[in-house]
This record gives structure tokens, sequence and C-alpha cells, in this order.
């Protein structure tokens, strides 16, 4: 995510698929830490709710609240607040929790 946010024009929307998700935790997770490091340069978030028959069950469906989340760029132009941020998401990613979500910290500041 941090990857293509940087690279988006303002009021571009990035879509995550999944959020909430309750076979993939982890993203759920991931997209809530971006949302909250990134704030500054966000412009508006936006989700849409819908839900999913697993099959788990056999014959019986079993709901699972799934969502798509809309992240829209604001102005990324200054300079120091996406420094800012991507210090943020190198700390976060430092932490040694998530080494399988982005395992070269040095992509973010590439391109």
């Amino acid at each position: 995510m941090a990857l293509w946010f940087f690279r988006m024009t303002p009021k571009g929307t990035m879509i995550v698929d999944d959020y909430g998700f309750v076979g993939w935790p982890e993203k759920t997770k991931a997209v809530n830490d971006f949302i909250r490091i990134a704030e500054p340069p966000i412009d508006a978030l936006g989700y849409r709710s819908y839900h999913v028959y697993t099959g788990l069950a056999g014959n019986w469906p079993i709901p699972a609240e799934k969502s798509n989340v809309l992240i829209r760029a604001g102005d990324l132009s200054d300079e120091r607040v996406v420094q800012d941020v991507i210090r943020k998401m190198k700390a976060v990613l430092a932490d040694g929790k998530r080494p399988d979500v982005f395992p070269n910290v040095s992509d973010l500041t590439a391109g």
C-alpha cells in the first residue's frame, strides 16, 4: 500500500479488497496501520460492506462480513509530510512483527 499510495495522483483512489474478512485478520490490521500512519496525506476514506457465504459448514452457509476500503490521496507535494509517513512506516515494519508484509523497507523511497 505504501509503495502505490505515494505514486498516486492527488484525488487518485486506492481500493483494498477483503477488509474485515475473518480469514485474513492480518490484512485488516495492515490496512488499519496504514490508514493511521498515512492519515495526513489521505484526503478521504470510504467503505463498502457486503456478506460472503463461505460454505464451510456443509450445506449451511456461514456469513462473513467483508468490505472494500477506498482511500483517496490528498496533496502529496509536501515532502516533509511524505517523509514523516515513510519514517513511521519504516518504524512499524522494523519492529519485526510483519517481515512478510514488506520485506524490503528501502522500496518505500524508490522511484
